[in-house]
Parts: structure tokens; sequence; C-alpha cells
């Protein structure tokens, strides 16, 4: 079940999965993306726009953001240079935008994004890598 804790090898203490933030304003789009990562096992915080974003990394500490370029009060830029600043590489950041051209993810991997992934995501693709990603941090927590 997403978000409950399961025993660790050998019985030990409950692990819990890692957390992943979705800054995204387009409830629909935000909705069915957490749907998608609660299905695929991961713990959810959301965000609708950057300045709260910040503010949940900053508060949550999760392992990956995902974070929409156009964002109101704050773009998806301005986030990823202020987590850097603030979390440095503790987090993963993850552009997940509309915007696909060569420039696009440039700047977005300029701004401090980890990784530029194009809406709609393939999560058939993006899935296993996410996993992998989240999977190896719980590993390195037991």
């Amino acid at each position: 079940m997403v978000g409950q804790a399961s025993l660790a090898p050998g019985g030990a203490a409950p692990s819990v999965a890692p957390m992943i933030l979705l800054i995204e304003d387009n409830r629909d789009i935000r909705d069915s993306a957490r749907t998608v990562l609660e299905h695929l096992g991961h713990r959810v915080a959301v965000a609708a726009d950057g300045l709260e974003g910040v503010a949940k990394a900053v508060a949550l500490r999760p392992r990956v953001a995902l974070v929409d370029i156009g964002l109101p009060r704050l773009d998806g830029y301005a986030v990823a240079r202020r987590l850097r600043a603030a979390l440095g590489r503790d987090i993963t950041l993850v552009a997940y935008t509309a915007y696909g051209d060569v420039e696009d993810r440039e700047r977005a991997l300029d701004a401090g994004f980890d990784l530029h992934v194009v809406k709609p995501i393939d999560w058939e693709a993006f899935g296993p890598w996410l996993n992998r990603l989240t999977d190896e941090e719980a590993d390195a927590e037991m």
C-alpha cells in the first residue's frame, strides 16, 4: 500500500519510501501524475506554484522534485536555482514541462535540473528510472 511502512530485511525497523515532490500548477496534470506516482509505490507531496514548491521542498526534503517550468509566482528555473542553493545535491530535480526544444533542455540543465522530461511523460520509460533512483536511496537508509 502506498506510503505505508514495510519491514526491512530480517524484521528490522520499518522503512518508508522516499518522498517525491510534484510542483505543477495544472490541477488535472497534477492529480493524474500524483495518481501514477502513488501507483508506482511512491509517497507524493504536491505544490501548485513555485513558492509553495520551494517551501515544501525545504521542509520535507524529498528525494526527487518533478517541477513544471511555467509555474505561477516563481517559474521552474527559479525553483531549481533556489533548491540547489538550499539543498545542494541532496535532491534530484526533474524539469517536467511542455517546453521541449534543445534550448529549453539546455536552459533547464543550466538552472540546476538533473533531467529534462517533456509532457506527457512516458511513464513506462520514466517510472523504472524513478523507481531505481528512489530504491537506491531506500536501500542506503537501511
